[in-house]
């Protein structure tokens, strides 16, 4: 397995909340944030006793604390959850070297 330098996963987790700020931020953001919180079961149960039903709108829910958890979380969090608390913390102002480097590509 390759090992993954923490620099560039810090790099790419700003980068993924940068787009979702951009696409979930913008203009219009106001109605499809609405029309989600509705469809995806935000602010209500998703219990259905029906099995596959329940565990679709489970799967909605999901969906929907993705995209809050992008928009929401510090990028220290982000980073957090993204590594499960494995990878050690480390400064988010990389040196001008790692800072060059394509945040999505493994070493």
């Amino acid at each position: 397995m390759k090992r993954v330098d923490p620099y560039k996963l810090k790099g790419a987790v700003r980068l993924l909340k940068q787009a979702y700020q951009s696409v979930f931020g913008g203009p219009g953001a106001g109605s499809v944030m609405s029309d989600l919180a509705q469809y995806c079961r935000a602010y209500e149960s998703t219990f259905d006793p029906d099995p596959r039903v329940h565990a679709r709108l489970e799967g909605r829910r999901d969906v929907w604390l993705k995209i809050q958890a992008q928009l929401k979380l510090s990028d220290d969090d982000l980073y957090r959850i993204v590594t499960n608390g494995q990878m050690p913390p480390i400064d988010w102002a990389p040196s001008p070297e790692q800072e060059e480097r394509d945040p999505w590509q493994t070493q």
